[in-house]
């Protein structure tokens, strides 16, 4: 049986109905006037072959066919893609997004439970991580810090100009008495 569509016409047919699905747009009333606002359309297997004029049984035979198999996966991909960008951005209803990915396309938001150890091997360079410090090696640690920070300071402090001297405020005295 001949195909209605050749592997290019099928793809200017897809093409044509991304951009249709991208542009749609919908007449709301604002401010008593009708007002064209853009609101795409999620794109379907089902929407595709309506808008191609084939059958979902047809698209099934253009899949099998080695032309059109390559085309056929990528519309079927395209359409997985965009249900699942609109999905996450909150386009269309999020109840039927997720029943037609969990029906569809096999989805499972659920994380399958296992009991498995996991090893976790960090690589901090050359340097091996022996055994924790003894009391003594902490001692020294410690005061090793602390001459570092003493030395620290000093070396701010001498870089640190001497502070301006705050001036004092004039205080006006005011007389006793008046001439008047």
């Amino acid at each position: 049986m001949p195909y209605k569509l050749s592997p290019a016409a099928l793809q200017e047919k897809w093409l044509a109905y991304c951009r249709h699905c991208d542009e749609h747009t919908v007449t709301q009333r604002y401010r008593d006037t009708l007002v064209k606002v853009p609101k795409p359309v999620i794109y379907s297997v089902e929407g595709f072959c309506n808008f191609a004029t084939i059958g979902e049984d047809e698209l099934e035979r253009y899949s099998n066919n080695k032309n059109y198999k390559g085309l056929v996966k990528d519309v079927r991909f395209w359409v997985l893609c965009r249900k699942v960008d609109a999905l996450v951005n909150g386009e269309g209803s999020t109840t039927g997004l997720v029943f037609d990915l969990k029906v569809n396309y096999g989805f499972n938001p659920l994380k399958p439970r296992t009991d498995e150890d996991w090893n976790i091997t960090l690589n901090l360079g050359d340097e091996s991580i022996g055994p924790p410090p003894s009391a003594e090696e902490r001692r020294e640690i410690a005061a090793l810090k602390q001459r570092t920070l003493e030395e620290y300071r000093l070396k701010e402090a001498a870089r640190m100009p001497e502070p301006a001297p705050v001036p004092q405020p004039v205080v006006e005295q005011k007389a006793k008495y008046s001439v008047w």
